[in-house]
């Protein structure tokens, strides 16, 4: 039987507030208003503006839906404040900044959107943001060519090729970047605790094993309580003063003080930073200053195509579950059934 939320849902007007519009052409929303769904519209996830809890919450009532990405913490006080609410539709594939928890206690059907062009999308920024690091891009760039400088002994180069590559976490992203590294002649490890691995190509070890033996480790984990600050000065410790760390998984993932540290004191030689824990972030955060950090905000999956095709899988999942419809991509559909 559908939850209690769900079944009174069904009795009150279809309206959903996008706390967080992602796909500029607005086709997305203009596809469920043709379809007789009243569409409030929030802040845009291409601005800086964000709602606080209080925003969120006052925003929220009287719609029976809220679909966004990760900017705004759907928490157990949002779910408990807003009683209409019987929906969340997620943006994109982790569902950290939804209380899951909360949403399955009283009975608030959870979807996401983990469609193939997010997958990609984020595996090519993971081997380009590696490949500008191990091959200096940040130091030879254009200006300093036109202010005259040139190769120096001081910033060489390295390989890929021929280099241990770490991967922490292998889901769907992480799966593609593996996919994308075969035929380097790199050595593949992976640490993934839930799942056995027998990729070929692909060997499974620890995390410590993982960290002194990469040359490049890559962060693909969602986000969980137990995972936060996984790289933390004891991580970081274990690591190659010659190895670079890549995270365009989530902010939480990485301490970004002691990560800072280590940079600063040549115990890490470079790192792509594109989650963040806040987002946008504390950009006064000293790690910014350093000359070996990409920063990019949010950006590794920024392609329209991308967007747009995760913003109208948002709206299909949000329409089916409002017509009494289970979506194939429910996170929680104990409650829906």
């Amino acid at each position: 039987m559908p939850s209690d939320r769900i079944t009174a849902a069904r009795g009150r007007p279809l309206a959903v507030l996008v706390h967080e519009i992602l796909d500029p052409s607005g086709d997305s929303l203009t596809w469920l208003e043709d379809r007789g769904v009243r569409v409030d519209r929030g802040v845009t996830t291409w601005s800086a503006e964000t709602l606080s809890e209080d925003e969120l919450i006052e925003r929220g009532k009287g719609h029976v839906a809220l679909m966004g990405a990760s900017t705004h913490r759907i928490t157990r006080r949002v779910i408990e404040e807003l009683p209409d609410l019987a929906f969340i539709s997620k943006y994109g594939i982790g569902v950290d900044a939804i209380d899951v928890e909360a949403a399955t206690e009283h009975g608030v059907l959870v979807t996401n959107t983990p469609v193939v062009e997010n997958v990609e999308a984020v595996a090519e920024y993971t081997i380009a943001v590696m490949l500008a690091l191990r091959k200096q891009l940040l130091f030879y760039t254009t200006d300093r060519l036109r202010s005259g400088g040139w190769r120096t002994p001081e910033a060489w180069g390295d390989f890929v090729w021929r280099r241990t590559i770490g991967l922490v976490g292998y889901g769907r992203i992480g799966r593609a970047v593996a996919r994308r590294l075969q035929g380097w002649d790199v050595e593949l490890i992976v640490y993934d605790p839930y799942q056995v691995i027998d990729d070929p190509g692909v060997r499974q070890v620890g995390l410590e094993d993982l960290l002194r033996a990469s040359d490049v480790v890559s962060l693909h984990a969602l986000a969980t309580a137990e995972n936060r600050h996984m790289i933390d000065e004891a991580a970081l410790a274990l690591m190659k003063p010659s190895a670079i760390l890549v995270n365009s998984a989530r902010g939480s993932l990485v301490d970004l003080d002691a990560l800072h540290d280590a940079l600063k004191d040549d115990r890490l030689a470079g790192a792509a930073l594109d989650a963040y824990d806040g987002e946008p972030p504390e950009v006064d955060h000293p790690v910014f200053s350093l000359p070996r950090v990409i920063a990019t905000p949010h950006a590794s999956a920024w392609v329209k195509e991308t967007f747009q095709r995760i913003s109208q899988q948002g709206a299909e999942n949000l329409y089916l579950a409002l017509t009494g419809q289970e979506p194939e991509f429910s996170v929680n559909p104990s409650v829906f059934r």
